[in-house]
């Protein structure tokens, strides 16, 4: 039987690649998923267990480009499409990145109640290393409330944020996730959260890129921006709040971020309208009024997938980036709100080949790391976002007791427990402050300023009115850390994430322009948190326990009332 090919020529990872033909007679049926290269036995190997070494005679098609990361050796793997098979090389041991947002949550929030005498006993990372405070004695003193805990606190850009960048932090801001009463056999409701810092990597100086709540958060996820830069639909104006519906009377509070199911281009034209500001004006911006010249949730722009699938355009996209979320409409479904993405999943027949997947709980990815027979198959792609359903989401008041760390264990147990672990990253943090408490400030006392702005941005704007906020819990979950608990203290914000993505998958210096430029060069990138040391054979995977069982139906489970 004849092979077909695609002309030849491929572009993978910003390279030329050139197809390589292997006997059909070594093919076998059905897709074939990413395949790494065994390194001891110079061997083809369908498990994806070791890929440093090639066979005699066999280099890679696509050029490799110089690694940004001390140490790290170039790592190959096996793609197919159709009939034929592409060997790829990268530039590190890393050919796959999982990013994970969780909602709504400070460090102070999170980790404070391992500010004590009898958990730093045994969490010896806590306190100092995290820079959180004894909750009980810290001015302004915090209270405890749960996970699933019903105040959830104002966390517009104004006036949430600007108050509480000023210090005017509300009653509603100044809780923590407390540790069980002594003597109760519970388990603590973040103790999933603490083994990985402990076991992994954490850095304790993330700030939240945007200065608002999750809508414009999920756009800076993905693009760095939400909207002001030049060749924004909008610009110089950036999206800085979430979506409410249309007529809103002006002095309205801004509604909660689950409450709002209009966060995509498939909103019905004049039915949900998003508070915007001038980006190129001084911190904290003039928001515009409601009604006055104020766009749907609906933007375009360049993104990372953009980026990805440019490098690469004879690969289908789903193998290059994925990003993974309960439906199409919520605010936290971030392609669906840039209109060139919307449009490709909304008219695309066959939605399971796209790289958009409506997928609650992320539970077809999980089965397509686990099953033999999932439906419908994807591939594990370079690049893979995730979003939780609401209740899993750490969201106050309408999460589940501890289903966030559950949920998060679960997800990141099928990917520590598969073939992919020797060669994937998996960076976790949570879109927002939420409008939780945090003691930390840049520089301060004056003469620096609260917020943080960083200096270098495209708005030529070192004061502009939405960037940065207050510090997000940061996670990185990689057999490539630099070492079991390895604490990471410079300042960055989460536009990092971008940059190394853009370190790992494309040419040197390719940028968004955007919040990974700010993130650009070392200490601001997450560079440090990997070790690629020759003669590191890469840590083993540790195993979270995980209660979390999902929805039989596939579907989200409800909210609360």
């Amino acid at each position: 039987m004849k092979i077909p090919n695609f002309g030849g020529r491929l572009r993978i990872a910003g390279a030329i690649i050139v197809a390589i033909l292997i006997s059909s007679d070594a093919l076998a049926t059905g897709p074939l998923r990413h395949q790494a290269l065994v390194g001891p036995n110079n061997a083809l190997d369908s498990n994806g267990v070791g890929f440093f070494s090639l066979p005699p005679g066999i280099r890679p098609a696509n050029r490799v480009y110089r690694s940004p990361f001390r140490n790290a050796r170039p790592s190959y793997a096996v793609r197919r499409h159709g009939r034929v098979q592409q060997l790829i090389g990268y530039n590190s041991q890393i050919q796959h990145i999982v990013v994970i947002y969780m909602e709504n949550r400070t460090p102070e929030d999170l980790f404070g109640a391992y500010w004590n005498t009898t958990n730093q006993a045994t969490h010896n990372t806590f306190g100092t290393d995290l820079n959180v405070v004894n909750p009980q004695t810290n001015v302004p003193a915090l209270s405890p409330m749960l996970l699933e805990g019903i105040i959830d606190p104002d966390h517009s850009h104004e006036p949430a944020f600007v108050n509480d960048a000023a210090g005017n932090w509300g009653s509603d801001s100044l809780f923590y996730v407390p540790t069980p009463a002594p003597g109760s056999t519970s388990m603590p409701e973040v103790a999933n959260y603490i083994s990985l810092i402990e076991n992994w990597a954490y850095a304790n100086t993330v700030l939240q890129s945007n200065e608002g709540p999750s809508f414009p958060a999920h756009q800076y996820a993905i693009a760095g921006q939400s909207g002001g830069l030049p060749g924004s639909k909008i610009a110089p104006n950036g999206l800085i709040e979430n979506p409410v519906p249309t007529p809103t009377p002006i002095g309205n509070p801004e509604p909660d971020d689950v409450a709002v199911g209009g966060g995509s281009c498939a909103t019905t034209a004049g039915t949900e309208i998003v508070r915007t500001t001038n980006m190129t004006t001084p911190y904290p911006g003039n928001e515009n009024a409601l009604g006055q010249a104020t766009p749907p949730p609906c933007n375009e722009y360049q993104t990372i997938f953009d980026l990805m699938t440019t490098a690469n355009q004879n690969t289908p996209a789903y193998d290059l980036w994925q990003y993974i979320a309960e439906d199409t409409s919520i605010i936290w479904s971030g392609p669906m709100a840039v209109q060139h993405l919307y449009n490709a999943y909304n008219q695309a027949q066959n939605k399971a080949a796209q790289p958009f997947a409506a997928d609650p709980d992320a539970q077809n990815f999980v089965a397509n790391l686990t099953d033999n027979n999932p439906l419908p198959w994807r591939p594990f792609a370079n690049v893979t976002y995730i979003t939780p359903c609401v209740r899993q989401s750490d969201h106050p008041n309408t999460s589940n007791f501890s289903n966030g760390p559950q949920w998060l264990a679960w997800v990141v147990n099928a990917i520590g427990e598969s073939s992919y672990w020797p060669n994937t990253a998996i960076i976790v943090t949570w879109d927002d402050w939420g409008g939780f408490y945090d003691n930390y400030k840049v520089n301060s006392p004056p003469p620096t300023p609260w917020p943080y702005h960083p200096a270098n941005n495209n708005y030529n704007n070192p004061s502009d009115p939405n960037e940065w906020g207050f510090r997000v819990p940061f996670l990185v979950i990689s057999p490539w850390v630099t070492g079991r608990g390895y604490i990471s203290s410079p300042l960055r914000s989460q536009g990092a994430i971008l940059r190394f993505v853009e370190e790992t998958f494309l040419p040197p210096d390719t940028s968004l322009g955007g919040d990974d430029e700010a993130n650009g060069t070392a200490p601001r990138t997450i560079d440090d948190m990997f070790g690629f040391g020759r003669g590191n054979p890469g840590l083993p995977y540790v195993p979270l326990p995980t209660t979390f069982t999902p929805n039989p139906s596939g579907a989200c489970p409800p909210a609360p009332m």
